[in-house]
Protein backbone atom coordinates (compact mmCIF):
# COMPACT_ATOMS: atom_id res chain seq x y z
CA UNK A 1 0.00 0.00 0.00
CA UNK A 2 1.40 3.59 -1.17
CA UNK A 3 2.65 5.59 2.01
CA UNK A 4 0.31 8.55 0.91
CA UNK A 5 -2.76 5.65 0.81
CA UNK A 6 -2.27 4.42 3.83
CA UNK A 7 -2.16 8.08 5.71
CA UNK A 8 -5.67 8.87 3.97
CA UNK A 9 -7.04 5.52 5.34
CA UNK A 10 -5.51 6.35 9.03
CA UNK A 11 -7.06 10.40 8.76
CA UNK A 12 -10.67 8.86 7.54
CA UNK A 13 -10.51 5.64 10.47
CA UNK A 14 -9.69 8.67 13.38
CA UNK A 15 -11.99 10.85 11.30
CA UNK A 16 -9.42 13.78 11.25
CA UNK A 17 -9.48 14.40 7.83
CA UNK A 18 -11.91 16.68 7.82
CA UNK A 19 -9.34 18.73 10.53
CA UNK A 20 -6.65 18.01 8.17
CA UNK A 21 -7.89 19.81 5.58
CA UNK A 22 -8.96 22.68 7.70
CA UNK A 23 -5.74 23.50 8.91
CA UNK A 24 -4.42 23.23 5.67
CA UNK A 25 -6.38 26.40 4.22
CA UNK A 26 -4.04 28.91 5.77
CA UNK A 27 -1.70 27.89 3.54
CA UNK A 28 -4.43 27.05 0.97
CA UNK A 29 -5.10 31.13 1.16
CA UNK A 30 -1.66 32.04 0.90
CA UNK A 31 -0.58 30.51 -2.30
CA UNK A 32 -4.08 30.72 -3.32
CA UNK A 33 -4.61 34.70 -3.32
CA UNK A 34 -1.09 35.66 -3.21
CA UNK A 35 1.35 37.64 -1.11
CA UNK A 36 -0.64 40.99 -1.40
CA UNK A 37 -4.28 40.09 -0.51
CA UNK A 38 -2.67 37.44 2.41
CA UNK A 39 -0.55 40.01 3.77
CA UNK A 40 -3.31 41.69 4.84
CA UNK A 41 -5.66 39.29 5.94
CA UNK A 42 -4.86 38.77 9.85
CA UNK A 43 -6.93 35.73 10.62
CA UNK A 44 -8.01 32.69 8.52
CA UNK A 45 -10.19 29.89 10.14
CA UNK A 46 -12.57 27.32 8.89
CA UNK A 47 -15.29 26.05 11.30
CA UNK A 48 -18.26 24.00 10.25
CA UNK A 49 -17.47 24.59 6.52
CA UNK A 50 -17.46 28.31 7.00
CA UNK A 51 -13.97 30.05 6.38
CA UNK A 52 -14.17 32.81 8.67
CA UNK A 53 -11.56 35.98 7.31
CA UNK A 54 -10.50 38.67 9.02
CA UNK A 55 -9.21 41.28 6.90
CA UNK A 56 -7.27 44.36 8.05
CA UNK A 57 -8.00 46.67 4.68
CA UNK A 58 -11.85 47.63 4.36
CA UNK A 59 -11.43 48.25 0.08
CA UNK A 60 -10.19 44.16 0.16
CA UNK A 61 -12.29 43.48 2.44
CA UNK A 62 -15.54 44.99 -0.04
CA UNK A 63 -13.95 43.38 -2.78
CA UNK A 64 -13.27 39.79 -1.16
CA UNK A 65 -16.99 40.07 -0.31
CA UNK A 66 -18.25 40.96 -3.87
CA UNK A 67 -16.30 38.06 -5.10
CA UNK A 68 -17.48 35.37 -2.36
CA UNK A 69 -19.04 32.65 -4.76
CA UNK A 70 -15.63 32.87 -6.62
CA UNK A 71 -13.04 32.95 -3.68
CA UNK A 72 -15.23 29.73 -2.55
CA UNK A 73 -14.73 27.97 -5.78
CA UNK A 74 -10.83 28.57 -5.21
CA UNK A 75 -10.80 27.39 -2.05
CA UNK A 76 -13.04 24.08 -3.10
CA UNK A 77 -11.06 23.80 -5.98
CA UNK A 78 -7.44 23.71 -4.14
CA UNK A 79 -8.44 21.13 -1.16
CA UNK A 80 -10.17 19.01 -4.16
CA UNK A 81 -13.00 18.28 -1.91
CA UNK A 82 -16.80 20.25 -3.51
CA UNK A 83 -18.55 21.94 -0.70
CA UNK A 84 -16.06 21.88 1.70
CA UNK A 85 -15.91 25.86 2.14
CA UNK A 86 -19.96 26.49 2.01
CA UNK A 87 -19.76 30.36 2.86
CA UNK A 88 -17.33 32.97 4.20
CA UNK A 89 -17.84 35.22 6.78
CA UNK A 90 -15.81 38.19 7.26
CA UNK A 91 -14.59 39.58 10.81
Amino acid sequence: MPLAEAINLFLRSYRLDKRFVESKIPLIWKNTMGEVISSRTTKIFVNDHYLYLKVSSAPLKKELMMNKDLLIAKINKEVDIQGFIREVRFL
